[in-house]
């Protein structure tokens, strides 16, 4: 399916994700790095880390992060 504007074809495509397979299982103390499609994906793991403060170079090429940071939906009132 194609959108039209102002003359222009534009293509529609449809996307979804799946379930997240494998994680590890939730225990005390370690941590896991993950994309915040995957964190977003396990609301409930408050174990979960996503890159946050992204640093990019000159290409605009992601080369690090300068925090880590928990998901949103587990922040308590009073966290930045």
């Amino acid at each position: 399916m194609d959108l039209t504007a102002e003359g222009a074809s534009i293509p529609l495509v449809h996307i979804g994700f799946g379930e997240v397979t494998g994680p590890p299982e939730p225990e005390a103390g370690p941590r896991h790095v993950v994309s915040r499609l995957v964190a977003g994906a396990l609301p409930d793991r408050s174990d979960l880390l996503v890159p946050h403060d992204v640093v990019r170079d000159e290409a605009g090429r992601t080369t690090g992060c300068r925090a880590l940071a928990v998901g949103a939906s587990r922040r308590t009132a009073g966290e930045a």
